[in-house]
């Protein structure tokens, strides 16, 4: 299967540790990244990877969307972030990596993504990839406020913009059983 590869280089002014948590913190996606993004969900985490569902708008206003599962894996000791998702609906894998590095007073988040295609849809790489370009562009003018904010102020933390979503992992282990016990509040039987 052929394969698209592209690569973006997104300068922000702001400190390393700043940007590291805007890219860490998936809370702000679906309210700072409504145009992109419809849905997001933590399935399962462990340390520096995360299981993720998500569904992605594919060109905002018009309704239609693809969903992924995803493996994430968050290095903030590289300030790296790797991610392999795979459509729900084709099977198709995109690879992303996006590494961030201090420039002086700016960061520079370097993206690289490579996409699972078809020999007829590379025909059309570049205008796949002006697209994709301007997608990342507008989801970082979407994350300027809050990354101006706390560069201003002096101050980041690592705290989620949102309550974190409980996760269906955390669920599974904390809620399962007692839903499921024969002591539930609405219990009947059929035969």
């Amino acid at each position: 299967m052929p394969k698209l590869v592209f690569e973006r280089t997104t300068k922000v002014k702001t400190t390393l540790a700043i940007a590291w948590s805007n890219v860490g913190d998936h809370t702000h996606f679906k309210w700072a990244h409504h145009k992109h993004f419809s849905d997001f969900l933590v399935l399962y985490e462990h340390g520096i990877f995360q299981a993720v569902y998500y569904s992605s708008k594919i060109i905002y206003p018009l309704p239609f969307k693809k969903r992924y599962v995803a493996i994430r894996e968050l290095n903030g000791e590289k300030f790296t972030l790797r991610q392999i998702y795979q459509d729900i609906g084709s099977g198709k894998r995109t690879y992303l990596r996006a590494h961030l590095e201090q420039h002086g007073e700016d960061v520079h988040i370097i993206n690289r993504m490579v996409f699972d295609t078809s020999p007829v849809t590379a025909i059309f790489a570049p205008f796949i990839a002006k697209l994709w370009n301007r997608r990342l562009h507008a989801m970082w003018l979407e994350d300027r406020e809050i990354l101006e904010v706390r560069s201003q102020n002096g101050w980041y933390t690592n705290d989620a913009c949102l309550p974190l979503d409980d996760s269906l992992y955390q669920e599974f282990g904390e809620k399962f059983d007692s839903l499921l016990s024969k002591n539930s509040q609405y219990s009947f039987t059929t035969r």
